[in-house]
């Protein structure tokens, strides 16, 4: 089936983001890979990266939705032309410090939600004319037609929680986990796979150095599972190393 031709990925100014573009990049079968950023002027090792022709980062305020991202579309619709989007990770994210209910407040499960579950969900939304443009409603499922990965986490699984706390990222994400399982509902007919993916606790700013695995384990590992995506895993919930995560 082969790789995707064309990847675009949020969230990508350091940590698995970054690694993600690496290691896309690495394939020369991936002739276009889209990144994006909040600010090109803090993100020096990913522009530099763009040197090799196949990267365009563009930047992008992931919770400005209000005008359903056009400009944003816009620019990714020219930079694909006619081939459309194959491939989109949402990975941008946020995880905040709010661990317990009494020092919850209203800003941070509001923020949370915004970033975690409201943001990629219309952002696959504003892409869908790009992706519907890559997708062979006739195709097997997989990359190589049309993917929408949402990035999730293990934490939101409801089933495994036996440790609560983190109110604001683990209630978020799975509120997103519900919303992807919607759209892969909904976008079968398109031949859009849609799913989750926890990929796993990494040694990133946000994960912290006690982290089980580095950046360069966890993408390599993602990008492999991604591209043995198939029907068995349209609305599923996988880790990065293609093992199922409970819901």
């Amino acid at each position: 089936m082969g790789p995707p031709k064309t990847v675009l990925i949020t969230g990508c100014n350091r940590g698995i983001g970054l690694g993600l573009v690496k290691e896309y990049l690495k394939d020369p079968e991936v002739p276009k890979i889209i990144a994006t950023c909040r600010n090109r002027s803090k993100a020096e090792e990913l522009v530099s990266l763009e040197s090799g022709g196949r990267l365009k980062v563009i930047e992008l305020e992931i919770v400005k939705y209000q005008d359903d991202y056009k400009d944003f579309v816009a620019k990714v619709d020219k930079e694909l032309g006619s081939h459309g989007l194959n491939l989109l990770i949402n990975n941008a994210g946020t995880i905040s410090e709010k661990h317990s209910l009494s020092d919850l407040t209203e800003a941070a499960m509001i923020e949370a939600f915004k970033i975690n579950c409201i943001a990629p969900t219309l952002l696959a939304r504003a892409l869908l004319p790009l992706l519907k443009k890559a997708s062979s409603p006739s195709a097997e499922l997989g990359s190589h037609n049309a993917t929408i990965v949402q990035m999730s986490t293990s934490v939101a699984s409801i089933s495994a929680n036996g440790m609560g706390g983190i109110y604001p990222y683990r209630c978020s994400k799975t509120a997103l986990n519900m919303a992807m399982k919607n759209m892969s509902l909904e976008l079968k007919k398109d031949g859009i796979l849609v799913m989750a993916m926890h990929p796993g606790w990494v040694k990133t700013d946000m994960g912290g150095s006690n982290a089980m695995i580095s950046v360069e384990e966890c993408v390599s590992n993602m990008v492999k599972t991604i591209a043995q995506l198939g029907e068995k895993d349209h609305g599923a919930f996988l880790r990065y190393n293609n093992t199922s995560v409970s819901w």
